[in-house]
């Protein structure tokens, strides 16, 4: 299912998704699909409800959050050690 799910991931949906993410600047040209587009589609023999969890595994999960330059600095000497740690 994974992979028929990558299959259908299109060089517009790539390039939107960083447009909206505003890792590109935004331009007035359009990018549209000549296929489907982002809409999931259920694959054969994958019952619906099989389908809706697959498809909101990842909706809890956190992708962003707010970090002081503190905390930042104190994630990074942590991680300094630890390699420190390994290499010893």
């Amino acid at each position: 299912m994974q992979k028929e799910a990558w299959s259908r991931v299109t060089t517009s949906t790539i390039i939107n998704c960083y447009r909206r993410a505003s890792f590109v600047k935004e331009t007035s040209e359009a990018v549209t699909d000549t296929e489907e587009g982002d809409v999931p589609v259920q694959p054969a023999g994958v019952t619906s409800q099989e389908f809706i969890q697959y498809v909101a595994v990842d909706d809890g999960l956190q992708t962003t959050a707010d970090i002081t330059d503190a905390e930042l600095c104190c994630d990074q000497q942590a991680a300094a050690a630890d390699v420190t740690a390994v290499e010893e």
